[in-house]
């Protein structure tokens, strides 16, 4: 593992791609000494959040898996 590689994990707080129909599923964690949580999201293109997530995420094509940044507080 190089330096690269560290920091990059540090900066990403899941994985996420889209299903066929466009769908985006986000697997996300968090952890903090002594807790730790995961979640999976679901946003069909029908919801009012879905842009905000692809706009977060990137381009994003049915099939393709990419690492999630940290959203912004």
């Amino acid at each position: 593992m190089t330096l690269n590689d560290d920091i990059n994990k540090q900066a990403s707080i899941g994985v996420c791609w889209m299903e066929p129909d466009g769908t985006i599923k986000l697997q996300l964690s968090a952890s903090e000494p002594g807790m730790r949580g995961e979640a999976l999201l679901v946003y069909a293109p029908t919801q009012n959040e879905y842009m905000e997530i692809l706009r977060h995420v990137g381009p994003l094509t049915p099939g393709e898996k990419k690492s999630v940044a940290p959203f912004p507080m």
